[in-house]
């Protein structure tokens, strides 16, 4: 699955990843996964909520510059209506171009790979698109869509939203729409909030190939990081696209693009679904421009009117509470009657119990009586035990006899006991100054220990700063390897191209040098004929040449004589007087001097 658009960023140049989507699509998911793949966010980002748990991964800042913008256009994030053609070249607009240029510089700095998430840059890609190119960015998209029906459960579930659901099939469509037209001729891809939860790592390597780069984290540590952002418990709401093609409630141009949106992300764009999407964009803006008035007064007066039923609703909440108060009220008395009732019959027990302790006291003063009787029984009795006592007194004298004997003995006893004491103390000063001792040694060994601590605390910083500066040059050497090992790839490719060439030219030479020595073999047979005709061509030549030489001087010996005989003729006829005569004689002389 490629798009149809490759990467246009020059070399060095920064890259900004736009999240482009609707409201509650996964956009927030997507952010994250481009957080742990490596690209910077924002420095002020929203916090995560309920909703959210993992959080946003959208700058605070951005969202208000960009309600500002909607705000200025006469919108805002949940509308739907189209703006007018070119809005963004308004003079109006200048501002905001210097206002997104300051709040980048202020959340990214000088950040080379930013990633961007608001779902309302869906409606103002025109103005970001020239923004972000004017801030020194080459833009690039990643589209995500979800169900609609899922999207506008995830809204309903949400404190404070209030949305159509009909009205809210129009939003999505609005954005998904407006995100697809403001991003043409960009590179992007398309996705799905279900396919980032099936395999995410699909959307991450296509990405890669349309891009034209890849992630800063490595691929071995992606899978841990990623994989963290992915909670499918936090997909509350899951309906299928088959029950939503069913469903005769949803507009026709929601399905049709759905249709479209699903198979770009499958298959990849095609210009079939790009023409389906600018007719479903044209029949949109017509209804809009025909209808859009009068339905968004119609969700006034439904807005209206459900404040008038929240109102009511509030009434009967209070009425209902009011009553709960009256029937606690009237529980309490009745409580407190109950209590009345438990009180009067506390008295008339408590009435009884008095006649109990009045009959008790006449109990009390029988028996008070009965025990004086029984003291002056003890009165006699303590007569008879004063006289055991006496005797007792003389037992004890003699006891104490007994006990000065046992006395003496003790304190001998005593005195080697001492002696063991003093022993005993001796051994604990001894004791004790070696535990001084050691006091004054663990002191020094806490203070030693202190400062390895604190050594260790040092050794601990520069070793994470080692360890920081290792990880990036660990990561750059990562880039690096990766980049060596492609390139390896390559020349290990044209390696075994050339090898193969080389063995078919080694064989081809091989062959080619067997036929020729073949032919070496032939031709030198073929030599050593020609040389021996040759060499009887040339004796036969000699020999010819012998009989012209020997020729040649008999000619010229026979030529002598004949020209001496024509020059004796010559002057025998040069004299002679008569011309016909001589003639003939002329005419060879001339013939005779002209071959000489």
């Amino acid at each position: 699955m490629t798009s149809s658009c490759r990467s246009t960023q020059k070399s060095g140049q920064k890259v900004a990843v736009l999240v482009l989507g609707m409201h509650r699509s996964g956009t927030s998911m997507l952010g994250g996964m481009l957080d742990r793949l490596g690209c910077q966010g924002a420095k002020t980002q929203l916090k995560a909520t309920p909703s959210n748990p993992k959080g946003y991964f959208e700058s605070s800042e951005f969202m208000k510059l960009n309600d500002s913008i909607l705000a200025t256009l006469g919108s805002r994030w949940d509308d739907w209506r189209p703006f007018e053609q070119g809005w963004q070249n308004s003079p109006r607009f200048v501002e905001f171009r210097e206002r997104i240029a300051e709040t980048m510089a202020a959340e990214y700095g000088s950040a080379s790979l930013i990633y961007l998430k608001d779902p309302r840059i869906c409606r103002l890609m025109p103005l970001w698109r020239e923004a972000l190119v004017e801030a020194g960015y080459a833009p690039v998209c990643i589209h995500t869509h979800r169900n609609p029906q899922e999207v506008l459960q995830s809204l309903a579930a949400r404190k404070g939203v209030e949305v159509e659901p009909e009205l809210g099939m129009l939003a999505w469509l609005r954005h998904v729409l407006d995100a697809e037209a403001g991003s043409r001729g960009l590179p992007r891809i398309f996705t799905s909030y279900a396919r980032l939860l099936s395999n995410w790592t699909e959307f991450s390597d296509r990405a890669e190939k349309v891009f034209g780069f890849s992630w800063p984290v490595a691929r071995n540590a992606r899978d841990d990081r990623v994989r963290d952002m992915i909670d499918r418990g936090l997909r509350h709401h899951d309906s299928s696209i088959e029950d939503l093609m069913n469903d005769a409630s949803v507009p026709e141009r929601v399905k049709d693009c759905l249709k479209v949106m699903e198979r770009w992300t499958r298959d990849g764009e095609d210009d079939e679904g790009r023409e389906t999407l600018i007719r479903i964009a044209s029949e949109f803006e017509t209804s809009a421009a025909l209808f859009g008035g009068s339905v968004i007064g119609l969700a006034a007066k439904c807005r209206k009117a459900r404040g008038s039923e929240e109102k009511l609703e509030a009434l009967d909440r209070e009425l209902k509470e009011r009553e709960e108060e009256i029937a606690a009220r009237q529980a309490e008395l009745d409580t407190l009657r109950n209590a009345h009732a438990r009180l009067a019959a506390r008295d008339a027990e408590r009435e009884a119990e008095i006649q109990d302790q009045k009959a008790r006291i006449v109990a009390l003063r029988e028996e008070r009586d009965r025990l004086e009787q029984d003291r002056e029984t003890l009165r006699a009795q303590d007569a008879l035990l004063r006289e055991e006592l006496r005797q007792t007194g003389d037992r004890l004298m003699q006891l104490r006899a007994e006990k000065e004997l046992v006395s003496a003995e003790f304190q001998e006893k005593l005195a080697a006991a001492a002696a063991a004491l003093q022993e005993a103390e001796q051994r604990f000063v001894d004791i004790h100054g070696r535990y001084v001792a050691l006091e004054e040694k663990n002191a020094l060994d806490e203070a030693a220990l202190r400062e390895n601590r604190k050594l260790a605390e040092i050794t601990r910083i520069e070793a994470e700063d080692r360890i920081r500066t290792l990880n990036t040059e660990l990561s750059a050497f990562a880039d690096t390897t990766i980049e060596q090992g492609r390139a390896l790839v390559r020349l290990n490719s044209e390696l075994a191209a050339l090898k193969g060439e080389k063995d078919n030219a080694v064989a081809a030479a091989e062959k080619r040098a067997r036929a020729l020595h073949d032919e070496v073999g032939t031709l030198t047979a073929r030599i050593s004929e020609h040389e021996k005709i040759i060499r009887e061509a040339n004796d036969k030549i000699a020999s010819h040449d012998n009989e012209l030489s020997a020729t040649r001087e008999q000619l010229g010996q026979e030529q002598e004589k004949a020209f001496h005989m024509i020059e004796r003729l010559h002057q025998e006829y040069r004299s002679s007087t008569s011309w016909r005569v001589t003639a003939p004689v002329r005419a060879v002389g001339q013939l005779i001097r002209g071959s000489r």
